[in-house]
């Protein structure tokens, strides 16, 4: 799963929905997993294996497609990334139950 932005550009959120960027989560039945209570939400954003930032607020589940939506802050987070290519790692707990999912990141330059 690849998330491109441009360098610059205001980000828009990062969503896991049928139709959008990123497919919605779904169990081992197929069914979209019911994110709407019950779940804590961490993502990390690491290049070269070196952590850029981390978040935990921010992060909204719902019932239906989308089922996850990143809304990424003004500042701190992709806005300040340099150009280049990182990866994503989104994790969902619930019970002790943990759900992840991996993106690599493209943050285009914008001179190119």
């Amino acid at each position: 799963m690849v998330v491109e932005y441009n360098e610059g550009d205001t980000i828009p959120n990062m969503t896991f929905g049928d139709g959008d960027t990123l497919p919605a989560w779904r169990d081992s039945a197929g069914d979209i997993v019911d994110f709407s209570s019950g779940y804590t939400f961490a993502l990390t954003c690491y290049k070269n294996g070196v952590s850029q930032f981390t978040k935990s607020t921010g992060i909204t589940g719902a019932a239906t497609n989308p089922n996850l939506t990143v809304n990424w802050a003004s500042t701190g987070e992709v806005g300040d990334l340099d150009p280049g290519t990182y990866v994503v790692h989104v994790v969902a707990t619930s019970s002790g139950e943990t759900r992840s999912a991996t993106v690599t990141l493209v943050v285009k330059d914008a001179t190119r």
